[in-house]
């Protein structure tokens, strides 16, 4: 640490060491200097040159650093770039038109904001490009175009920085409406947080090491929070991670290892207390350094202290005395109004002398204004007097103001739904109307209104999401069956025809045979004929299955065996696969069918006549599209068919259903199963001659063995997707 001024007095000697002091002030005067201007960053020109690698440099000059903001639109592409307490006056819209086409127009624009004048240059592309924007001392050096091939390889390489950390990862999540930047190291690092603008915080890292993967920016509009982008480059001496606001809001600092987890609260909910944190390793400074100090929610301390370390020891001194001491420390001129009086006593050893200015001025009531090296004291209320003054200035001047119309065209909603929020932006003396023929909202007002009411209605009239819902109905049927029979039979005979009669008067002729068999239900058989004793044959007609047969009989044919084995089996499997799909806009039912109307005859009192039943493939589903990109979904989903194989009385078909009927909430893009049947039917059976079919091994003599098996499936899955992501996020922005 730098030893700081060190004065020390006795409370006899205090008057005369301020005596001493003041008499030094006037003799020395030469020690004491302004320190830099911090007025109006003049924008004076703009320079237009083509770099070595075939990209397009404009150059923006101005007369001190300058702080910004840049953003992109499209439709047409075109980079917006905000500069805080810039002139752009000086800079009137011109042509550019560089070699490489890129840059159709550059113009500059001045208005109003709530923190002050704002200068906005608006660089328009004539197709999509590449682009950089990076400060160089006082002017702004904007490069168009990538770089040609052998320029590229005439570049000098990047300097790998040899740093002691190594960053893996640079992350964003949201969740519970607070937003997360997660920065991965493979050791602890050291960080300090820095104001670049009021809504960009930066993370300087130092030492750390950002592999070429890692460069990049994170558009996280699509999550609607306090983060709007989140951008991680290389430095000379470490690495810089800058966080682009949508408004001010707390934010805390958290070391987890070997991670720092950074969090913001939704502008909404954002608490005006300042988190506690833990404490920030040392840091060295790096570039972008934040005059403002850092913001109350990242480190315990509101205020960051740079000034020269002194200590100072008075009793009873005079309070103009002790400010004349100070302004000999910072080299800076103190002023003080007439209400500035009295004495203070202190004692303060090694602190920032403007820290010692801060707690001097709040022991007696006292503020401070500061313009450029220059600081005025004066008593708290006669500075608040002064800014109620300032605001009554204000609004009297906006009083005065000319009032100026602009017709604000609303393409994507309509204008009668957009007129009670621009109405809530409108002065005393500001007028909104609607023209319903061409969709236009008309303004009256002062100049800076028309200005928010443009920008309201432009991040409202969004394109609305539009959403294309497929759905896949997918049904598996597998069937199995298996039949084994049997069938025997004989016959046996004595006759006169035969040559053995019994020999008796009666019965002469006799005999015996099977009666099972169905084309014959006589007793007398010849060798065609089976007449089966057992009759329990499996399927086996015509593409069905086998049988195999076997014929045994005497000479004579008095005695004939007939024996027939037969087996069937089938196995089948279908899969239909059916896909409607329909596209719908955001909080809009649609509905597809398709299908056939089946004519079905009804008998009643007055007779026969026929209604119309749709069999058909039908979706119906109403979108809803979340803020963070999920799709909520009432799907009813519907698949009836007919079925020929079960008639009615009259041969009207069965109609055979399948409905699914939900609400799903699913991620653009993401497919989810919705619902799905699963049945299964298996049978197995046996059948034959009483008694006789229980025998063991002779009982399959007498019986016929079936297995069948019935497999059913069906499966509903739904994927939806947002057909214009990419333009209603934009437009969102």
């Amino acid at each position: 640490m730098r030893p700081g001024l060190r004065i020390e007095r006795s409370a006899h000697s205090a008057r005369a060491a301020v005596g001493f002091a003041v008499v030094v002030l006037m003799v020395l005067p030469g020690l004491v200097w302004a320190s830099p201007s911090e007025g109006t960053n003049v924008l004076r020109g703009v320079k237009v040159s083509q770099a070595e690698d075939g990209r397009t440099l404009l150059t923006v000059q101005g007369s001190r650093a300058p702080e910004f903001t840049v953003f992109k639109l499209g439709d047409p592409p075109r980079v917006v770039i905000d500069l805080p307490g810039a002139d752009v006056s000086a800079l009137s819209a011109k042509a550019v038109e560089p070699a490489d086409g890129l840059v159709s127009r550059l113009a500059a624009t001045q208005f109003a904001d709530e923190g002050g004048g704002i200068g906005r240059i608006v660089i328009h592309f004539a197709k999509e490009a590449e682009y950089d924007v990076q400060p160089r001392g006082n002017d702004l050096l904007i490069s168009v175009g990538s770089p040609a091939a052998p320029a590229k390889t005439a570049a000098a390489p990047r300097r790998e920085v040899e740093a002691s950390h190594r960053i893996s990862g640079v992350d964003f999540s949201r969740t519970q409406q607070v937003s997360r930047v997660v920065i991965s190291a493979d050791s602890a690092l050291d960080y300090q947080v820095e104001r670049n603008s009021g809504r960009e915080l930066a993370l300087v890292l130092s030492d750390a090491q950002l592999p070429g993967r890692l460069e990049r920016t994170l558009d996280t509009t699509a999550f609607p929070g306090a983060v709007k982008a989140v951008s991680s480059f290389r430095e000379a001496d470490g690495t810089r991670v800058v966080v682009q606001l949508s408004g001010e809001t707390a934010n805390r600092l958290v070391r987890e290892g070997n991670r720092l987890v950074w969090e913001f609260e939704d502008p909404a909910k954002a608490s005006p207390e300042p988190a506690r944190v833990l404490p920030a390793a040392p840091a060295r400074a790096a570039g972008y350094s934040a005059e403002t100090g850092l913001h109350a929610g990242v480190v315990a301390k509101a205020k960051k202290y740079k000034g020269r370390r002194i200590s100072l020891d008075f009793k009873d001194a005079d309070i103009h005395n002790i400010l004349r001491l100070i302004a000999e420390v910072s080299r800076l001129n103190i002023v003080t109004s007439d209400e500035v009086a009295g004495e203070v006593t202190v004692r303060l050893v090694n602190v920032p002398w403007d820290q010692a200015l801060d707690i001097i001025l709040k022991t007696k009531g006292l503020g401070q204004e500061r313009e450029g090296n220059i600081i005025r004291v004066a008593p708290l209320t006669v500075l608040e007097k002064e800014k109620e003054m300032a605001l009554a200035r204000k609004k009297a001047e906006q009083k005065l103001a000319p009032l100026k119309v602009r017709l604000i065209p609303v393409n994507y909603g309509k204008a009668d739904t957009l007129i009670n929020q621009v109405k809530d932006l409108l002065s005393d003396r500001g007028t909104a109307s609607v023209d319903a023929r061409t969709n236009v909202i008309i303004v009256k007002d002062v100049v800076n209104v028309l200005v928010k009411a443009e920008g309201l209605v432009a991040r409202l009239d969004t394109q609305t999401p539009q959403v294309l819902i497929e759905a896949r109905i997918v049904e598996a049927n597998s069937d199995f069956k298996r039949d084994v029979g049997i069938q025997w039979g004989f016959d046996y005979s004595q006759s006169t025809a035969n040559g053995n009669p019994t020999g008796l008067v009666f019965p002469n002729n006799w005999g015996i045979s099977g009666g099972a068999d169905d084309t014959r239900n006589d007793v007398r058989g010849t060798s065609t004929t089976p007449h089966y004793v057992v009759n329990l044959p499996a399927a086996a007609g015509g593409g069905t299955g086998g049988a195999l047969g076997f014929l045994f009989g005497s000479v004579a044919n008095t005695f004939n065996l007939a024996l027939r084995l037969s087996a069937s089996e089938r196995e089948g499997k279908i899969k239909i696969i059916s896909s409607p799909r329909i596209t719908t806009l955001d909080n809009k039912k649609a509905k597809i069918q398709q299908g056939v109307s089946i004519p079905i005859s009804v008998v009643s009192a007055s007779g026969v006549s026929t209604v119309f039943v749709d069999a058909s493939l039908e979706l119906s589903v109403e979108p809803h599209v979340t803020a963070d990109g999920s799709i909520m979904m009432k799907v009813q989903v519907t698949k009836n068919e007919p079925d020929f194989s079960r008639t009615g009385a009259l041969g009207d078909p069965t109609i055979l259903k399948k409905e699914a009927a939900t609400e799903v909430l699913v991620r653009d893009g993401e497919t989810t199963v919705i619902g799905g049947i699963y049945t299964r039917k298996s049978t197995e059976g046996e059948w034959g001659v009483p008694l006789l079919m229980h025998i063991p091994i002779l009982g399959w003599l007498f019986k016929a063995h079936g297995v069948s098996d019935e497999r059913t499936e069906l499966l509903v899955f739904l994927t939806p997707r947002i057909v214009n992501r990419t333009r209603s996020v934009v437009g969102a922005r």
